[in-house]
């Protein structure tokens, strides 16, 4: 048993793994994640091998880069991206519709 405080296995990816999803995502998506998202990667992959039920989250990446589960790209690339809209969040925008004619 592991110790109180630490985890038998560990919570972030390893090098290869993450180098694996990062090129996977680029692939996939036209994403470049840099070196310095590998907490954010490894803690938002964790959460869904979690609720998939699998042991930890390089049990989840194995199985994404082996094929062993179908279709999960589509939802690790949703995981791993911020969607994100600015339309109509400033007061110029509201001003913008209200001048122009019905």
């Amino acid at each position: 048993m592991a110790p109180l405080g630490t985890s038998a296995v560990p919570l972030q990816l390893g090098h290869k793994a993450y180098e694996s999803v990062r090129r996977r995502l680029r692939d996939l998506s036209g994403i470049q994640v840099g070196p310095s998202k590998q907490t954010l990667v490894s803690s938002r992959l964790q959460m869904r091998a979690s609720r998939l039920g699998l042991p930890s989250v390089h049990a989840y990446v194995e199985a994404l880069v082996q094929g062993g589960l179908p279709c999960e790209w589509d939802i690790a690339v949703d995981l791993l991206t911020t969607n994100g809209s600015c339309f109509y969040r400033e007061p110029a925008h509201f001003e913008l519709v209200e001048r122009q004619p019905a």
